[in-house]
């Protein structure tokens, strides 16, 4: 594992990585009242959000084994929607996690590391779709999301153009990232914007100028019902 890895990747998988897995929100109940117009037309009309559907992404994980050695491997994790209550503004995720060593390393791992386990949460189903939401425009504005990133100083959207990912239609951008270390980054990512389950699906951050990733976020699989 080369040092640029490790030094930025754990910057970076602290300073995003959590916010690009569902965190849980409380399934308390919300005034209808209190929820805004458009948020209860979206959680009405979207469809990826329905039962049956699912998505399975791969993340990077480090650990520090000792001072001269690190043990790199990735974290998948499925999530399937179970059962999606709009009366009662609820909806339940089964999130199932795996991991695997990486082969590039995986004899400097220990015999046991990383997770594996399923669990059934409950979140509020406007706050869940509202989370996805910010996500697709944090994604597409560089203005937001330097400011949902930790340690961003300014960010410049390179370039953006409308295609396919695996089928589903996304719209894939390059941003530019200068953080208040001094780090520059590149970030590429695909954004389905049609398709709130889905959201940010797809990224990777390299150090500019090197073709070296260091971290990123990947849907190896969906259901096809997400598809429009």
């Amino acid at each position: 594992m080369k040092k640029t890895f490790s030094a930025v990747a754990i910057i970076l998988i602290s300073g995003c990585g959590s916010k690009n897995e569902v965190q849980p929100i409380p399934a308390t109940p919300i005034a209808k009242e209190n929820i805004a117009p458009e948020l209860v037309r979206v959680t009405q009309l979207d469809e990826s959000i329905k039962v049956g559907n699912f998505v399975v992404y791969e993340v990077p994980k480090v650990i520090t084994i000792s001072e001269r050695k690190k043990c790199s491997y990735f974290i998948k994790t499925r999530i399937d929607i179970g059962q999606v209550d709009q009366q009662g503004d609820s909806i339940e995720l089964i999130l199932t996690k795996t991991e695997r060593a990486n082969e590039r390393n995986h004899r400097l791992c220990p015999s046991t590391f990383g997770i594996n386990e399923t669990n059934l949460k409950t979140y509020t189903l406007s706050k869940l779709i509202a989370s996805y939401r910010e996500r697709v425009e944090n994604s597409l504005s560089a203005q937001l999301f330097c400011k949902s990133f930790q340690g961003c100083k300014k960010a410049n959207l390179v370039r953006s153009k409308k295609g396919a990912y695996r089928g589903i239609p996304a719209i894939f951008n390059v941003m530019d990232i200068e953080l208040r270390s001094g780090k520059k980054l590149r970030r590429n990512s695909w954004v389905a914007v049609d398709n709130l389950f889905l959201n940010n699906f797809s990224y990777t951050f390299k150090e500019s100028g090197r073709s070296e990733i260091i971290d990123f976020k990947r849907a190896l699989d969906f259901s096809m019902g997400n598809t429009k």
